[in-house]
């Protein structure tokens, strides 16, 4: 179980930042609800109610160990809604209730630009639902890209095309110039190389920060 990984962690390194994700709460069935015909309506709610009792539990858990907790879960469509939202997650409103913050993803077509060999590009768009951690307009949408390249996640990737989105790296052509560098490069991959020394790469990442923070306001 969660509380057992966490107790064993703490034990072992202490106070440390401490991030769980566990994937997915649909893929998580009750045990009456394994037993029970499937076509028992009274198994119907079971997974809803054993959220409900877990997540009470679950909440003091959290604060008194200091970690966060993500859980993904699945939007499903509801065919009989006529009227309002037919999309719903699965296992009742406990979730909706506990949780600090909910953020609905999908993903959208992706327009192909600056797409190179070898590399995959998953384009979501989200939406925030609910808030408790920030000052942020219920409903706010964002987009962003994962970058997969040979199988696994590239942050530089990641993080150069966030630059380039934010204007923080113009591209010309063939050419992409980095003012806050003084540095030009003709060619993505050059671009690459030189953003993959783990110094240049902290000096972006600090740029984007303030990029951001600027943004926002100063907050």
């Amino acid at each position: 179980t969660i509380e057992k990984v966490v107790l064993g962690i703490r034990e072992k390194d202490g106070d440390i930042p401490l991030v769980v994700v566990y994937d997915s709460l649909v893929g998580l069935p009750a045990q009456q609800e394994m037993e029970r015909d499937y076509q028992d309506s009274k198994a119907l709610g079971l997974l809803a109610g054993a959220f409900s009792s877990c997540f009470r539990k679950f909440t003091p858990f959290l604060s008194k160990y200091n970690f966060c907790c993500i859980f993904t879960n699945q939007l499903r469509e509801n065919p009989g809604e006529r009227f309002g939202d037919p999309e719903y997650t699965p296992g009742g409103r406990a979730m909706e209730y506990y949780s600090s913050l909910r953020l609905r993803l999908r993903t959208i077509k992706d327009d192909g630009v600056g797409k190179v060999d070898n590399e995959d590009r998953i384009k979501i768009k989200g939406r925030l639902i609910k808030t408790k951690v920030a000052l942020i307009p219920l409903g706010t949408t964002f987009e962003d890209y994962f970058i997969v390249r040979k199988g696994e996640f590239d942050k530089v990737i990641d993080l150069v095309f966030f630059a380039i989105e934010r204007g923080l790296i113009v591209q010309r052509g063939s050419w992409y110039e980095v003012e806050s560098f003084e540095e030009k490069f003709q060619g993505y991959e050059k671009m690459l190389e030189f953003f993959r020394v783990v110094e240049n790469l902290d000096k972006l990442r600090t740029l984007i920060l303030k990029s951001l923070k600027d943004t926002r306001g100063g907050k």
